[in-house]
């Protein structure tokens, strides 16, 4: 077969580095017809050769062999684990640090192939010093090379067995900086991406998280939720979920930096899972901190929001809703925070101005036509909306909109 006489002329001692370039070239062109030739390719040996190629040969003959190993690894895990094997991880990972700009958008883009679902793969790359190389990559290389970076990152950081290894490698590696860099700075890919990265680097791990926000993450991750891709608003909400759970300097921070509108506007509009991102990011926001609560019971929208997601939500995204709207608008499940004098006033005042004229479901102005829900006593909707909702509800009552108590009746007017 073709296949047979080309591979060994991969390995003969006499060809000459332009003959294996040129080689490794046709191979890569045959190699992308079909699986039968990637199979020959294999069978002749092709594997052990194309590694010695990633590893000595000329520049040329290196951007071939790792564009054929990419193919070769695609989809294909008995490849991969011949090319890990082989020794193709280690002079994959030294390209990223001494490679052309060409050299290291191949390697990295291999490794990312090499890595995908298969763990020892993974483990090769961390053992022969990839970690350091991918974050130097992310933070300094072509849009291209920085993107699969990134994936190979999080990838490393989602290995069962060591992933809590791992992410110790990649904070000490300065792998957080990096990928703050990557979030505000990247492709939009690579965006998203890094704030995935950052979200699993920051679970539980008070350390990373303080790390995160200290190296500016808090903004772009605040950022992202308004310029982002649909995905990577979700990643930027669950990361502000993760950097905001149990850490007040980080809820406020998140604050500060105007996170709290942009989470409402995802509870309301996002995909299934950013609504419910979103809805814990403003559960962790509003936490046991009242000037948080009354900041998010005072944004536009966020009745309409939380309501919507406490009807349509996944399990956990009603969860999140049903606990902010107790604790910003004084619902009936319990609260243990403890309020200052002005805070809890201030948060009945906003239900009252919002019942003065305004329904807090389509916010239309329809001035003393506001219906008054019994049992709650809150004046907050007006008739097209309570109509719907009760429809909507059957057989079951409606629930109010601001407090989620069960309405048994409406009135027009309270008569003194």
């Amino acid at each position: 077969m073709a296949e047979d006489y080309l591979v060994q002329q991969l390995v003969l001692p006499d060809s000459s580095n332009d003959v294996k370039a040129q080689v490794a070239l046709l191979l890569a062109k045959r190699a992308q017809k079909d699986a039968d030739n990637r199979a020959a390719i294999v069978a002749a040996g092709g594997i052990g050769a194309l590694v010695e190629l990633a590893k000595d040969g000329t520049t040329e003959a290196k951007l071939n062999a790792t564009a054929l190993l990419i193919t070769l690894g695609q989809n294909n895990n008995d490849n991969k684990e011949a090319i890990g094997a082989a020794g193709g991880i280690a002079p994959l990972v030294r390209l990223l640090t001494d490679g052309t700009r060409e050299e290291k958008e191949n390697a990295v883009v291999a490794l990312y192939v090499l890595a995908e679902n298969n763990i020892n793969n993974k483990v090769l790359i961390v053992k022969d010093g990839g970690v350091q190389a991918l974050v130097d990559l992310a933070a300094q290389g072509t849009a291209m090379a920085t993107e699969y970076a990134v994936l190979v990152l999080w990838d490393l950081a989602n290995v069962p067995e060591y992933n809590t290894y791992n992410k110790v490698l990649i904070s000490a590696a300065r792998g957080i900086p990096s990928l703050v860099k990557v979030a505000d700075f990247g492709t939009p890919n690579a965006k998203q991406n890094a704030a995935a990265v950052l979200l699993v680097l920051g679970h539980n791990n008070p350390d990373r998280k303080a790390a995160i926000a200290a190296t500016g993450g808090i903004e772009a991750l605040v950022k992202l939720l308004t310029e982002g891709t649909p995905r990577a608003k979700q990643n930027a909400a669950g990361a502000l979920f993760c950097l905001a759970e149990n850490t007040p300097q980080n809820q406020n921070a998140i604050v500060e930096a105007g996170g709290i509108g942009p989470l409402v506007e995802l509870a309301k509009d996002g995909t299934t899972e950013a609504k419910q991102s979103a809805a814990g990011a403003l559960s962790a926001l509003a936490g046991y901190n009242p000037h948080n609560q009354l900041a998010i019971a005072e944004t536009q929208g966020v009745v309409q929001a939380l309501y919507q997601l406490e009807q349509e939500g996944t399990a956990k995204a009603k969860q999140y809703a049903r606990l902010v709207l107790a604790k910003c608008f004084d619902c009936e499940l319990d609260s243990e925070e403890e309020e200052t004098e002005e805070v809890r006033p201030a948060k009945r005042q906003r239900v009252t101005e919002q019942s003065k004229g305004e329904c807090c479901v389509c916010y239309v102005k329809h001035g003393d036509k506001l219906k008054i829900l019994v049992p709650c006593g809150h004046k907050c909707i007006c008739q097209g909306c309570m109509d719907k909702m009760i429809a909507k509800a059957a057989p079951d009552p409606m629930k109010c909109p601001l407090c989620m108590a069960r309405v048994t009746c409406h009135l027009n007017k309270v008569y003194v």
